[in-house]
């Protein structure tokens, strides 16, 4: 039934099987837990093909005068018979929770970026600096390594773990030598740099030559 104006009613008989469908499909709902999905869509269906029936601005009056539900029910029925057809979602689930999967599979992925040779280097460096700098400066390297790897979709352990397949880890004479290189030369101004380079140099030219030497 439809009240148009404050003393006409008009009743659309060729929809009054529809209403009746419809509210059998919201009584099964009701009264079954599995299988709801299924007669949702099939509500929603029967709905959708109402709606393109009548004309505009008929379709809210309409179900509240001939359906048992709200026209809010109505609306989540309607999406249900656009969605289920569409990819893989769980048909035995409530209803809130089928939308719920429907709007989290429309939701755009998250663009990670890909992890680079000089990406491993700087997870290195920083890992490094958690285990070996000062109090601080460990702090400080800890929340950059979880920001730097969560950049990546990844735990801390996971990036270093991905980080020693790009760049396998040094030996430990190696090291040992950047520790000492970082403790003997790390503080030194580039002046103080070019003055040892220069001693190095005038005191032991063939070591110099040796080391600065390009491979075969």
């Amino acid at each position: 039934m439809m009240t148009r104006g404050t003393n006409t009613t008009v009743t659309i008989a060729p929809l009054s099987l529809s209403a009746q469908t419809i509210n059998t499909h919201h009584k099964n709902i009701l009264e079954h837990g599995k299988g709801m999905i299924r007669e949702a869509k099939a509500a929603g269906e029967e709905l959708l093909r109402v709606k393109k029936t009548l004309k505009h601005g008929e379709f809210k009056p309409w179900i509240k005068e001939n359906c048992s539900f709200s026209y809010r029910q109505a609306a989540k029925y309607m999406q249900i018979a656009k969605s289920a057809p569409q990819g893989t979602f769980d048909m035995d689930a409530g209803i809130n929770s089928f939308l719920d999967q429907v709007a989290n599979s429309r939701k755009p992925k998250a663009h990670l970026q890909s992890f680079s040779q000089t990406d491993a280097e700087y997870a290195q460096k920083l890992h490094a600096m958690a285990v070996r700098g000062t109090e601080h400066e460990r702090e400080v390297a800890k929340g950059k390594l979880e920001a730097f790897a969560k950049s990546f979709g990844k735990t801390p352990e996971e990036l270093m773990e991905e980080a020693g397949k790009k760049n396998p880890s040094k030996t430990e004479v190696e090291e040992k030598v950047d520790d000492f290189l970082q403790q003997a030369f790390g503080k030194k101004s580039r002046a103080q740099l070019i003055q040892i380079i220069g001693y190095c140099m005038a005191e032991y030219p063939e070591l110099i030559t040796k080391l600065t030497q390009k491979e075969d």
